[in-house]
């Protein structure tokens, strides 16, 4: 997708969140006023988390809570910054900060604005060793790492008595990346000619090298660095905004042979927004079929979730510009490999760096279910896991969440989306494929069978197996599909003891793993008074959430008290539900954000035959409004009888009115209510869930 600008830059995302993300990372805007989590993780992904400063973003997820960490951090690695250059200075060793703090110093225009997780030093190669037995004796330093035989750094590990770990890496070439060798062989001994020695106001950040050289550093970096991550061009765009001399940073990539690659990170920059000449862009402009092609697969790659590391046509042309002829050539042998599959990782042990988990959802339609599982895939992330969020089918009206991509469309057949999901598979190469609710279980059992490289299966049962399971026959067949599988989670105790009793799964493999509320939600205020009931029903207009019963029993209540109602949900019996005509029910569809309609209500009404562990009755509980509910399934797990709402019998029509009419005259009974379920929701925290979850994951992994 392609976005015009109106100085003639351009940049390329996937959808609105990555245009966002891209915008501020760019600095043409600040950051919205609440950021969902997917755009939080593709932050974090990038290390943009210090460009979302904590006074400008209200972020229910965590945000200000993670900035503070980073500050903290980065006030760690500057002490340990300043020990450490103090004891270069005092052996003799020359010594300077290319990237980090020296760029947070003296080129972002606020504090906060960048945040760096390591120290980049560089040294004169004839310093290395006194360089390496200075750092080694630090009190913080872990050890010295053996070179690699392709090492162009030594990745040396800090361990601070504040229990803040980082690494010092310490390069003595600035060019020796493998794709550079032999092409900059003169670069730093002419930059440390023209070096100069540490200014009184920065004596910690070193010597100073021309900007020249920082400015060819930061492409090349960028390019090569095998992340590709915005953060990086983000520093270029920054750079660009000051003081920069041109004809020498020109002169420099020309003499050094850096030419191409400078040519191809400004670019980059510039599309960014940072106020690249283009007398500049097109002087560094060098002959070569791999440039070319590299200039014309950049408008045709999503930047912010390209992965340096898979093969990819893009990142196989810069390469292939800046390699020797030798490299050139094994490069070239994999090129087959690149361009018809670019998203396969280049060899096993990179494939099997990170432990890698794919969430399967029925739909991308903002429901429950769905809901948790992006919630789920942001925080394995989080954690290091390389998860994505897959939706069997795709499309549909309403809110959807924000999936990495979908098997077909809403009117493929069952085959043609069971063959998708198998090229799917065996294109990702997951560990795992957790398969959230039946649907997806029949799916991955059917796509997986006969696969040489299977996936480990996980089944995730989010309702009643008592309700759903329809004869003898069903029945069979699901407790066939669930022995192909590797593990089982129930959402409740409830769902767990109807799988050993009716689907005859062992007990040892079932693992109850509660789904869970965000922190945010028990941040919501405490109702205000009104002078009517505000009651709230949320979730699908569908057979099995009964919402029929639900707007009956309002208007039952309605004759003795005064009662208004909203109705948040769509489906096949949205028309049943306003041919009702229930005065005061408004029936509004699906609702994305639901945090604002909780804020108006005073009471949760759920009347469902079926249910797992119903989100939005811990939303509410979270929230602190008492509930009035079916004690079907999970339920009572959630609400305490007469402590934090009230149960009625699934289908009671009068025992729901009466719930309500009896909340409805006694405010007092409501608040001490919605403050019981408010601690009790405790117990159900997202981060518990995840928690579960994720020793599920490694337990299936390690066993």
């Amino acid at each position: 997708m392609r976005e015009t600008k109106p100085n003639g830059g351009w940049l390329f995302a996937a959808d609105p969140a990555d245009r966002v993300l891209a915008a501020v990372a760019a600095g043409r805007e600040r950051p919205p006023g609440s950021i969902d989590s997917p755009r939080l993780e593709l932050a974090r992904r990038h290390g943009l988390v210090g460009l979302l400063r904590s006074d400008d973003v209200a972020d229910p997820d965590g945000l200000s809570a993670l900035q503070a960490r980073l500050v903290a951090r980065g006030l760690v690695m500057r002490r340990s910054l300043r020990r450490i250059m103090d004891r270069l200075a005092a052996s003799g060793v020359r010594a300077a900060v290319v990237k980090g703090p020296d760029l947070a110093d003296r080129v972002y225009p606020a504090a906060g604005m960048r945040s760096f997780t390591d120290l980049d030093l560089v040294v004169p190669s004839t310093d290395l060793s006194a360089a390496l037995e200075v750092i080694g004796s630090d009190p913080a330093c872990v050890g010295i790492p053996p070179k690699g035989p392709r090492a162009d750094k030594r990745d040396v590990l800090f361990q601070d008595p504040s229990g803040v770990a980082f690494n010092v890496d310490l390069h003595w070439d600035l060019f020796s990346y493998r794709q550079l060798r032999g092409r900059a062989a003169q670069a730093m001994e002419e930059a440390w000619a023209r070096a100069r020695p540490p200014h009184r106001d920065r004596p910690h950040l070193g010597w100073r090298l021309p900007g020249e050289v920082v400015s060819a550093f930061l492409c090349t970096h960028a390019l090569l660095d095998h992340r590709f991550r915005l953060v990086l061009f983000r520093d270029l765009v920054e750079v660009a905004r000051g003081d920069v001399d041109w004809d020498a940073a020109v002169g420099f990539a020309h003499e050094h042979g850096l030419a191409g690659l400078v040519h191809l990170g400004w670019t980059m920059a510039a599309a960014l927004g940072a106020p690249v000449p283009p007398e500049v862009l097109a002087a560094t402009v060098t002959r070569g079929l791999p440039l070319r092609v590299a200039r014309e697969l950049l408008p045709r790659t999503d930047l912010i979730r390209f992965d340096g590391r898979r093969p990819h046509p893009l990142n196989l042309a810069i390469t292939l510009h800046a390699d020797r002829w030798s490299d050139r050539l094994v490069l070239a042998l994999r090129a087959p490999r690149a361009y018809p599959g670019w998203r396969r990782r280049v060899t096993r042990s990179v494939r099997r760096a990170r432990r890698s988990v794919v969430v399967l959802v029925t739909s991308d339609r903002r429901r429950g279910a769905e809901v948790f599982g992006e919630r789920l895939v942001a925080g394995l992330r989080r954690r290091g896991w390389a998860a994505d969020l897959v939706a069997l089918r795709a499309g549909g009206d309403g809110p959807r969440v924000e999936i990495d991509e979908s098997v077909v469309g809403p009117a493929a057949s069952d085959l043609e989306m069971v063959l998708a999901l198998r090229r799917l598979l065996r294109r990702r190469r997951p560990d795992i494929v957790l398969a959230n609710g039946g649907a997806t279980l029949r799916a991955v059992v059917t796509a997986t069978r006969a696969m040489r490289r299977r996936p480990r299966i996980v089944y995730s049962s989010i309702g009643e197996p008592n309700y759903w399971v329809r004869g003898r026959w069903h029945a069979c067949l699901q407790r066939a599909l669930i022995r192909r599988c590797d593990r089982v989670t129930a959402v409740s105790e409830a769902t767990r003891r109807q799988l050993i009793e009716r689907m005859k799964v062992p007990p040892e493999r079932v693992t109850t793993a509660p789904t869970g509320v965000p922190s945010h939600w028990f941040e919501l205020p405490e109702p205000e008074p009104h002078d009517e009931l505000r009651v709230l029903v949320a979730g699908a207009l569908s057979p099995e959430k009964d919402p029929v019963t639900a707007v009956r029993a309002i208007g039952l209540a309605g004759a003795d008290i005064a009662i208004t109602a909203r109705v948040a949900g769509d489906g096949p019996l949205r028309e049943a539900v306003e041919a009702e005509r229930i005065p005061g029910v408004e029936v509004l569809g699906s609702v994305a954000e639901m945090e604002q309609l909780f804020a108006w209500s005073d009471v949760l009404l759920s009347t469902s035959l079926t249910e797992g562990l119903p989100g939005v009755v811990l939303e509410a509980a979270a929230s602190g409004r008492p509930v009035v509910a079916s004690g079907v399934g999970g339920t009572p797990e959630v609400v305490e009888h007469r402590r934090t709402g009230i149960l009625v019998a699934a289908g009671d029509v009068e025992g729901f009115a009466a719930a309500l009419r009896e909340l409805g005259k006694d405010p007092e009974l409501r608040a001490r209510m919605g403050a019981a379920g408010r601690e009790h929701a405790r117990r159900f925290t997202l981060e518990a869930g995840i928690d579960r979850y994720e020793q599920v994951l490694e337990g299936l992994l390690d066993g």
